[in-house]
């Protein structure tokens, strides 16, 4: 039985290598910069709360682990290492100082030691 396409429907089952061409990195092209200000934008935002914050402004520790997964990935994703880097490091330094200050530390949060903080 032959298979036959009419007029210029693509092969719905034709490899797509360029799919899977660089896991995990946004390719070049589709990197505008007007997003990447944005992306800029946000991380400046979010040090500036961390850094102005006199106790944790997270709620508990899970929103804690969300926001620093999302910081490291808009980094890695969208700035060069060069750029991103030293702002990981500055945020981890900053969620170090605020789980200190709150006598949390962050990586203790897990329920071992004592419960997590709460917030009024």
């Amino acid at each position: 039985m032959s298979m036959t396409r009419l007029g210029r429907q693509p092969d719905l089952f034709a490899v797509q290598t360029d799919l899977f061409d660089a896991p995990g990195r946004v390719p070049a092209w589709v990197k505008h910069p007007e997003v990447v200000e944005k992306v800029r934008e946000e991380l400046s935002a979010t040090m500036a709360k961390l850094r102005n914050a006199v106790d944790f402004p997270f709620v508990n520790a899970t929103a804690a682990m969300s926001a620093e997964i999302r910081f490291n990935d808009l980094v890695e994703i969208w700035l060069p290492p060069e750029e991103g880097h030293p702002l990981q490091l500055e945020f981890a330094a900053e969620m170090a100082r605020l789980g200190e200050a709150a006598d949390y530390p962050i990586y203790d949060w897990i329920g071992r030691n004592r419960p997590p903080p709460t917030h009024s």
